[in-house]
């Protein structure tokens, strides 16, 4: 039996990077982050990767409501940049969980003071209702990739309260989803395996690509997992890029169009990728894995048997030998 550490993570991961703090107020607010994980499991982003949410302290936020002659003079000299949100409580195009408030931490976050850490939990909590999309796609991907020895004969109906909230349908590579679905009503579905047959259209329902689902189970899956989505011996192969990407390359993040961009000139090991993308081995892996999975459902349409869909999910990569 596999070791719960080793399995896939009910809650994704969600990339929280602090901005206009002190290194230990950041410290601080991503140690306590760390433990706030009831629907997602907040962590700093990798390396040159945008963040889903920032946090950021009220004395270096510029609100729409505030003029710039309304910027003390020490906050520039002490906190650049200042963080600018706008009127729908963004910076940078992603959501902001704001601290300071609180009587006890106008000037500076106390980790110590309960009442702030109060209001980061609740900032934490807000700010996790507006992924809703990411949450929402992880756990479709989940329930997929747990049941991928169905794929071949079968498609998943995912019920909350009996009534259908998303269709797996592996055959043509597709998620339909109900538009009304909520990131908690899909997190809590029940699990009802069908006969494989073509699902017909319906207003009700939003299509969406299963490779670009399955990619956000790479992107955001538990560290410990990662290697359970990746045949062992891809680590010890050369690898090259030939079939197209089931998924478009601007969906991709930069360090996977960064790999791809290395594959397209010459075939090359998983050390010898190391060596020229210079990404940390956890950023190396992950990526690779998104590459892998989000493929996987290739197996499928080519009528494969399900005990094959995995070893032949690296359609991408057609030229990695054991």
């Amino acid at each position: 039996m596999a070791s719960p550490r080793t399995d896939l993570a009910t809650t994704p991961l969600a990339y929280l990077e602090p901005v206009g703090l002190s290194p230990v107020e950041a410290n601080a607010i991503l140690a306590l982050a760390g433990r706030n994980n009831s629907t997602v499991q907040w962590q700093r982003p990798p390396p040159d990767s945008a963040p889903d949410v920032y946090v950021a302290h009220l004395r270096s936020v510029d609100l729409p409501e505030d003029g710039t002659d309304s910027i003390p003079p020490w906050s520039i000299d002490r906190y650049p940049p200042r963080v600018v949100v706008d009127e729908r409580g963004r910076y940078q195009g992603r959501p902001v969980c704001l601290v300071g408030g609180c009587e006890n931490n106008h000037l500076a976050w106390n980790s110590k003071d309960a009442e702030s850490i109060g209001e980061l939990n609740a900032g934490l909590r807000f700010a996790a209702a507006q992924l809703s999309r990411q949450r929402i796609r992880y756990a479709l991907a989940r329930a997929a990739w747990l049941n991928r020895d169905t794929w071949a004969t079968s498609r998943l109906h995912l019920l909350s309260h009996g009534q259908v909230m998303a269709m797996i349908d592996p055959a043509s590579g597709r998620v339909h989803l109900r538009r009304s679905a909520t990131a908690i009503q899909i997190e809590r579905v029940a699990l009802q395996v069908l006969p494989a047959r073509p699902v017909a259209h319906s207003p009700e329902f939003e299509t969406l690509p299963m490779a670009s689902v399955l990619w956000e189970l790479a992107r955001r899956c538990n560290e410990e997992a990662l290697p359970r989505l990746l045949p062992p011996a891809l680590l010890k192969s050369r690898l090259m890029r030939a079939s197209p990407l089931p998924i478009p390359m601007a969906d991709l993040d930069e360090q996977s169009q960064m790999i791809l961009g290395e594959l397209d000139q010459t075939p090359l090991t998983v050390a010898q990728l190391r060596s020229k993308c210079k990404l940390p081995e956890p950023t190396l892996t992950r990526a690779l894995a998104g590459l892998a999975i989000s493929q996987a459902t290739h197996a499928v349409s080519t009528g494969l048997s399900a005990q094959r869909i995995f070893g032949h999910m690296l359609g991408w990569l057609p030229g990695w030998q054991r």
